[in-house]
């Protein structure tokens, strides 16, 4: 989790949990550490903030009524044992509670104490806005690009309704999605993930290792087979996969790579990987005549898929 603090349109600090609790990756939550370091940082009060622009992650549940009332008597059941055992205090992921509440074609906003949260959490006079995953990654890769014009590319594991790619336009300050790839398609951070944690290392910390050791092997031998894991979909404009699930397809990367070297493994995943998304790129640069590109999500922490985007 990290929190960030603007001023007429200038950042004032921003800082990430991991900073101050010294654990890595630390967060998943709405986090005190980050939004009271940042008001300290930037001379402020929580009730000096005036806007909230808030993610569909982790939230403190005591702010939101349950989809059916049965759902709602058992999270207050939940939260009264929590409370006994002197827990810190629940959290629910809102990406699940936001899907399950449109698939009852139910109100968020009816469902969202938003003067109970305001109050509880000291925020006096601000507004809160929800924004959407990859919204929150397109939006700041197109701007700080100071690029006019410019493609816009998101890829990770995945995001609100399981979206795990999206490309879009950047026109003016203007931004516009165009294609996306969701839970029916293949995401191009689980593929890598997964082939992380069979080779035996950390997920969503160790893909760098794969990266480096790919550069020692050989990807001729796996890749017709790990291509069937990830590829470019039909339509050209998102990512695919030959199996139904991801348990399928998991299963079936365990038992492909059985018996190979790690060094191996790698280059072939890397090739696998780079191959699908400079694929995709070239398609949608093709289609808008763009030239330049902006691109977040933990997919592009891989150097060597930049590098070949950048020799584009």
């Amino acid at each position: 989790s990290s929190a960030a603090i603007f001023e007429d349109g200038r950042l004032l600090a921003a800082v990430s949990d991991e900073r101050l609790s010294r654990i890595k990756n630390d967060g998943g939550r709405l986090s005190d550490l980050a939004i009271d370091e940042v008001l300290r940082l930037a001379g402020r009060e929580r009730g000096d903030v005036d806007a909230l622009a808030l993610l569909y992650t982790f939230f403190p549940e005591e702010y939101f009524r349950r989809e059916t009332l049965a759902k709602e008597l058992e999270r207050r059941l939940h939260r009264m044992r929590h409370r006994q055992a002197g827990g810190k205090r629940p959290q629910m992921l809102l990406t699940n509670f936001l899907e399950r509440l449109r698939a009852r074609g139910k109100s968020f906003e009816n469902h969202f104490h938003r003067a109970k949260f305001l109050r509880g959490e000291g925020f006096v006079k601000a507004k809160t806005s929800f924004y959407d995953h990859h919204d929150s990654h397109a939006l700041p890769a197109a701007f700080y690009s100071g690029f006019g014009n410019c493609a816009v590319f998101t890829m990770d594991g995945n995001g609100d309704a399981n979206v795990s790619h999206t490309s879009g336009r950047w026109r003016n300050g203007q931004y516009k999605r165009d294609y996306q790839t969701d839970a029916s398609g293949a995401s191009p951070g689980v593929f890598y993930g997964v082939i992380t944690e069979l080779l035996g290392f950390t997920v969503m910390r160790h893909e760098g290792k794969v990266v480096g050791l790919a550069a020692m092997g050989e990807p001729s031998k796996l890749y017709p087979e790990l291509v069937k894991a990830f590829h470019l979909a039909s339509d050209g404009n998102c990512f695919a996969s030959d199996f139904p699930t991801e348990a399928d397809r998991h299963r079936f990367l365990q038992k492909t790579i059985s018996g190979h070297s790690r060094e191996d493994i790698a280059a072939a995943t890397q090739k696998v990987l780079e191959d699908g998304v400079i694929s995709l790129i070239r398609r949608y640069l093709a289609k808008t005549g763009d030239t330049r590109v902006a691109l977040n999500g933990g997919v592009f922490a891989n150097v060597k898929l930049n590098q070949r985007i950048a020799e584009l």
